[in-house]
């Protein structure tokens, strides 16, 4: 597994904290046939899907794939991530940002699958330049095969795109500064993994 901090060398409006972000590249994944999870389309689950954009996106649950082997292979492989990156990756300033249980690490060592699900993205599916909803902890996403799109990120110093490949990603805690956007999708199918940790 590879791990790097792209944006440690931009300075942030508080220089005593680093944008909390990590790439991740060479995670092995097995093959798996992601025709066997059940998908839902996005379109009108709620008052931020209400656009036809988001009849490009379906998202595949984890409460309606429970029993699923990818599932439980999936949240074994999110859980080593973090784990390397906590372990091995410290970002400055990182626990006066997020200084209560920054880790959730009762969540990680624990065996149950965690909370995330799988999202599909259609050719042409886009989402804008924003942030995160203040409740998101983190975001991890995870290219479960080779894709051209990627989400990219825009700091002060220019966008960077994430990286594409099976077993790549980022990992990243909400920051203010850390702007991003999606597509327009360029793959017919953009298949990732990805766990948002909202906060409860």
């Amino acid at each position: 597994m590879k791990i790097t901090k792209p944006f440690e060398h931009i300075d942030t409006l508080d220089p005593d904290r680093e944008l909390p972000c990590w790439f991740f590249e060479e995670v092995y994944i097995p093959d798996h046939d992601y025709e066997t999870v059940n998908w839902e389309n996005m379109l009108g689950k709620n008052v931020l899907t209400n656009t036809e954009n988001f009849s490009k996106r379906k998202i595949a649950f984890l409460h309606d794939n429970e029993d699923s082997i990818i599932f439980k292979d999936i949240s074994d492989i999110l859980k080593k991530i973090i784990l390397n990156i906590k372990e091995n990756y410290p970002a400055r300033g990182l626990e006066a940002s997020w200084p209560i249980d920054t880790w959730s690490e009762k969540e990680l060592l624990q065996e149950s699958i965690v909370q995330f699900d799988l999202k599909r993205d259609s050719k042409g599916f886009h989402m804008g330049v924003h942030l995160d909803n203040r409740n998101t902890k983190w975001t991890l996403i995870m290219n479960l095969q080779d894709h051209i799109s990627s989400t990219v990120i825009h700091t002060n110093q220019g966008d960077y795109n994430i990286p594409t490949k099976k077993g790549s990603g980022i990992f990243y805690f909400n920051h203010e500064e850390m702007y991003h956007s999606i597509g327009p999708t360029e793959d017919e199918d953009r298949i990732t993994a990805f766990w948002m940790k909202m906060l409860s």
